[in-house]
């Protein structure tokens, strides 16, 4: 998968998470400072700007770290500026929060696959497939 098609997935991911937590472009809907911080880590990961994204969402998780979203998205960010283990860790964190959030799965699979580790990254390639088909 090329970054591009990982960064739009990603996005997708980030902005149905958006939705699901309220969040808003409108500007009548008040969003809470973390929301707004996540908002803003969505706009820079769909730059392709990974430390500016990696900055936001580590505001949004200062603010509420128990958004999943957040974990998998700083994750992504990490992924994308090539520091595997601390995405490793914020996938680890965002299936901790969502044991059944499958972009976590197939992010932190990739990374293992990345870094030359087979096992790992099948174990969670295919969980990541298990979760999608009880979708």
């Amino acid at each position: 998968m090329s970054w591009q098609n990982l960064t739009t997935c990603c996005c997708a991911i980030a902005t149905i998470a958006c939705c699901l937590l309220g969040c808003s472009r409108d500007p009548g809907v008040t969003l809470s400072p973390a929301e707004k911080a996540a908002l803003e880590g969505q706009e820079f990961l769909f730059n392709e700007d990974a430390p500016k994204a990696i900055e936001a969402y580590s505001r949004a998780i200062e603010l509420n770290g128990n958004q999943p979203a957040y974990y998998l998205n700083r994750g992504t960010a990490y992924e994308l500026g090539l520091q595997y283990p601390a995405a490793i860790a914020d996938f680890t964190r965002a299936i901790e929060l969502d044991p059944n959030m499958m972009g976590a799965y197939t992010h932190r699979g990739k990374v293992y696959e990345l870094l030359g580790d087979p096992q790992k990254a099948k174990a969670d390639l295919e969980t990541a497939d298990r979760l999608g088909q009880t979708r």
